[in-house]
């Protein structure tokens, strides 16, 4: 009788600490406000486009030296 009393519990609780997990921590995780999100990405792309130019503008200056 306690085993099985002590098995219901422990399923219990892990399915208590599974439901937890799914439902709160997705929101915690993905709670940006879509404008922040949003803001996000435009930086992020900002900064790869710059560092894409800085590359294009070094390899220029290498071609240019190499004449």
């Amino acid at each position: 009788m306690g085993r099985i009393l002590v098995v219901i519990l422990g399923l219990g609780a892990v399915c208590a600490a599974l439901y937890m997990f799914l439902n709160q921590g997705a929101t915690k995780v993905g709670q940006e406000r879509p404008a922040q999100a949003l803001e996000n990405v435009r930086v992020k792309a900002k900064d790869i486009e710059s560092d894409a130019q800085r590359r294009a503008d070094d390899a220029l200056k290498k071609s240019d030296l190499a004449r």
